[in-house]
């Protein structure tokens, strides 16, 4: 019974990262602008 719930937990945790991963790119793309050459 203790089981499953980390099959629910998974996609969650999972979308959170990826916010929080997104979030943290965006913060500092925004910060610090690539230049061109490195696009």
């Amino acid at each position: 019974m203790s089981g499953w719930w980390w099959l629910a937990a998974w996609p969650v945790a999972a979308v959170l990262l990826a916010a929080a991963i997104a979030r943290i790119g965006y913060a500092l793309k925004k910060r610090r602008p690539t230049p061109p050459e490195y696009r």
